[in-house]
Order: structure tokens, then sequence, then C-alpha cells
């Protein structure tokens, strides 16, 4: 058994009180997501809806993994879940209580998901590395080590160390031996085992923003910006340069912010500024700017993913045009349907016989359910 999974392993009276806390499950407002305890590259919305309708199914989903340091419980493992429950508006979830810190956390998240549950990307993997290799304490860990508790390959491991640290693999430190004259000497081991010939490139995949993001990447889950900037300030001077005819990923470079961060906190900054949420979503654009302030943009990212869905779809066009293309969207659906059931109305109904009137009966009532759902919906937006 691992010193970590030892930790891990809830003990005594206060354990008992845990345990008994799990059982009954763990309102979802006590669970802290903001820790940089997940190690995904990203969450993923269909996955969430998928889980949502199952748990409005009235499906069992395995119990979440969080770490209860006495004050907080720190999410570990069941991202998707914790999302999903909220959206089906389910307030307790189950969960598997572990006394541990947040570091305990995030340590058992980059492993997380290799052998259940959404199987994680190549993205998913390297994310989980680079939270290591960001560490000042876990950096010190062997490639070997390091590949053990993310639970991939070493040679992902060897080939992002160089780039983060400008040093090699670990696993190809010098070696200190006693001589057969008595004396010590140093043995460079990082040829051992190699040939003059040029080795075939690992077949690894790469973070296509590298040295981009690599300021980015600093301070763990936190971001580094010049001159004391905040992402606010960022987001701002980048909009106002976009509306000047500058490239984003131009702008992105020169403010030293990779392009996926600053184009987060563009966002970010344009949702905060809208009005009109209702009361939830506005609590969740809130939670993002806060969380964005405090320099961790990924976090932030995710955070305000939801709501960001709501106003712009899943399209990946330009932030201008994505919120227009969405309210075009909405009103042709609409004119559709009043066209729909004004033609509807006005049917020149043929002789029926009583099993097709019943038959013509529910599909009608079938309809104004679904219409009704979505009035129900529609004005839930600004009275939840």
């Amino acid at each position: 058994m691992s010193l970590a999974h030892q930790i891990a392993q809830p003990n005594g009276i206060a354990a008992r009180a845990v345990a008994a806390r799990a059982s009954a499950g763990v309102p979802l407002n006590l669970i802290r997501v903001d820790g940089g305890t997940q190690s995904r590259a990203m969450l993923q919305n269909s996955v969430i809806e998928e889980y949502a309708s199952a748990i409005a199914a009235g499906v069992e989903f395995p119990p979440v993994v969080l770490f209860y340091d006495g004050t907080d419980h720190w999410l570990a493992d069941g991202f998707h879940r914790v999302r999903a429950f909220a959206v089906a508006g389910i307030d307790l979830i189950p969960a598997d209580i572990r006394q541990g810190t947040r570091r305990d956390a995030i340590l058992y998240s980059v492993g997380a998901n290799e052998t259940h549950g959404l199987r994680r990307t190549n993205d998913d993997k390297r994310r989980a590395v680079l939270v290591l290799l960001n560490d000042e304490e876990w950096a010190k860990w062997s490639d070997r080590e390091i590949a053990r508790k993310c639970n991939v390959g070493h040679p992902l491991v060897a080939s992002l160390r160089p780039k983060l640290t400008g040093i090699s693999s670990s696993d190809s430190k010098p070696r200190t031996y006693t001589t057969k004259h008595g004396t010590r000497a140093t043995m460079n081991t990082s040829a051992i085992g190699k040939t003059k010939q040029a080795e075939p490139e690992m077949d690894v995949e790469e973070d296509e923003d590298f040295e981009e993001t690599q300021i980015d990447l600093r301070r763990g889950n936190k971001i580094i910006l010049p001159d004391g900037m905040t992402p606010v300030d960022v987001a701002r001077q980048g909009m106002a340069r976009e509306q000047n005819g500058e490239d984003a990923a131009t702008i992105a470079k020169s403010l030293k912010i990779s392009a996926i961060n600053y184009r987060a906190a563009c966002d970010i900054v344009f949702l905060a500024d809208r009005s009109g949420y209702s009361p939830s979503d506005a609590a969740i654009v809130d939670l993002a700017f806060k969380t964005m302030l405090d320099m961790k943009i990924a976090d932030a990212r995710e955070i305000i993913d939801p709501v960001a869905v709501k106003v712009w779809g899943k399209s990946k066009a330009p932030r201008a045009d994505r919120e227009q293309a969405r309210v075009d969207q909405f009103e042709h659906a609409f004119g559709v349907i009043n066209h729909t059931c004004a033609a509807a109305a006005e049917l020149d109904l043929p002789y029926l016989s009583v099993a097709q009137a019943k038959a013509a009966a529910r599909e009608v009532k079938t309809a104004r359910k679904h219409l009704q759902t979505l009035l129900n919906r529609i004005e839930a937006i600004h009275h939840d």
C-alpha cells in the first residue's frame, strides 16, 4: 500500500464522523472545486448532460472522492459527476471522504480515471504530469515516480521536464561510487545504453503552444503576468486592441499570456460585464471572476463554462459573432414553432374515427407538454 493511500485512509473518531456524513451524502455547496485539484485539460459538457439525464432517471453513480482537512472538502475525483448533480437539481451527492489536505487531493487527482469513468485524453495526461512538474516539491521526484503517480509512461514525463526546467531526465543524474583504490568518483550515467546513432523521437504528443504557455505554468495553477497586470487588465487591453483589428494570438503573445488563457480572460470579463442573469448564473459568473482575479484562469474557465454555453452555445467562432448567432438561432426556432402551431390550428380536419381522434388528442397533449416545459424553462431563467 502506497504512502499516499495510507494517508488517505480514514481512522479514529474523526474518521467515523466523516463516514457518517458521507453515507448521507455531501451537500454540493460544501465541496471545494477551486483548489487546483482538477487535473483534466477540460470538462466535457456532453458528458455532464449525459450524466445529469441518467441521474434524473435514478441511475446510481459511484461516490466522488473528497479529501477533508478539518475545514474544507477538496474534490479529487468526480468533477463531471458533481457538475451533473447540480444540473440535475440534486443537492446531495454520495462521497468517499478521506482525511487529507488539498495537496493530497491534487496527488490523488493526477492519477484518477485511468481505469474507470471517462478515460483520460492525451491532453489530460499531459496536464496531470505538468501539475507535478510545476510543483517545487513534486518536481524533485524522478520521472518514473511522477509517471507512476500520474499513471502514464515515463517517456512522457521525460519529454516534458526539459521544457519546463531546461534539465534533462532526473533518471540520468550522475552517480558516485568507490574505485578499487578506495577513492570516491562520479559516473555520468546519461549515455549508458545509448549508441552514437541518432535515436528516433518518442511518439509523445506535444503541447502545440508549449513555449507560449510556459509563463502560465510557473506557479502550479496560478499564472504569472508581467508588470503587475491582472487578467482583467489583459482582457480589457486586449479587447480594445482587437476592436482596432489586431489578431488575438498576436495580442496574447505581446502580453505574455497563453492564447487559451487570453481567450478565457476575455470571455470571463465579457460575461461579467453583461447583466440579466438568473441568480444561479450570476453566482457562477461572480465566482469565476473572483477565481480569475486570484490568477487561476484555468479554474475560472471551467467554472464559467456552463454560463458560456448558455450564452454562446458550443460555437468556436470569434466572440463578437457567437452571441448574435445564438440569438438568431433562437428566434428562428421560435418563428418555426409559432408558424407550425398557427397552421395546425387551421387544419381542415377529415372525419376521424374514435381511435384516430384519441390518437390525435394524445399527440396534441404531448406537444403541449413539451411547449409547457419550454415555457417553464424560459420563465425560470430570471426566477430561480
